[in-house]
């Protein structure tokens, strides 16, 4: 998310709690792999965690590693979107193919169409290290 939304959120609960709050960011992968690491070292970790990534929640859950709390805003999140007493959705990122129209007059229309051997080895995506939207998009593709 971008840093004015996670300063909002971070302020807010300070207001609301007193509890001070050390606001760690980086790219979905980056905080994933030190959240898991961090945990096999039997380290503190964090209490909270926002990672662009469902797959690392799906994870800590089936681990049993995730406090369970049932939000009274899970009523807000169709079933697709949460589950329930564990993780909802907090954000969305658009994703989209880019291209060069001048290159690429007859570009792909779907995901699915990037499956086809015309676009094999022609196909960039960012690296999942400094982008964790990007990692959400691996997931997803």
């Amino acid at each position: 998310m971008p840093v004015r939304d996670a300063e909002r959120i971070v302020n807010a609960y300070r207001l609301k709690t007193g509890v001070n709050v050390d606001m760690v960011r980086n790219s979905a992968f980056v905080i994933g792999n030190q959240l898991m690491s961090e945990i096999a070292a039997g380290k503190k970790t964090a209490d909270v965690a926002t990672i662009a990534d469902i797959g690392t929640f799906i994870e800590l859950k089936s681990r049993r590693l995730l406090l369970k709390y049932d939000s009274p805003q899970y009523e807000f999140y169709s079933l697709e979107n949460k589950d329930l007493g564990y993780w909802a959705i907090f954000t969305a990122f658009g994703i989209c193919m880019a291209y060069d129209t001048k290159r690429l007059p007859d570009p792909p229309q779907h995901w699915a169409d990037l499956l086809d051997n015309r676009w094999k080895q022609r196909i960039g995506l960012e690296d999942i290290n400094t982008a964790g939207s990007q990692y959400g998009q691996y997931y997803m593709l």
